[in-house]
């Protein structure tokens, strides 16, 4: 949630998880697509 928060332009849901993986997050893409469509 902090990386869309902290985002100064339209990141995509690939970007997103990029992001995370470099911070070692351990977040899969499907989560994080979940997560964006319930925040629509």
């Amino acid at each position: 949630m902090q990386q869309l928060l902290d985002a100064t332009t339209a990141c995509s849901a690939e970007r997103l998880y990029l992001q995370l993986q470099q911070q070692q997050s351990g977040l899969s893409l499907a989560t994080i697509y979940r997560v964006l469509t319930e925040l629509e």
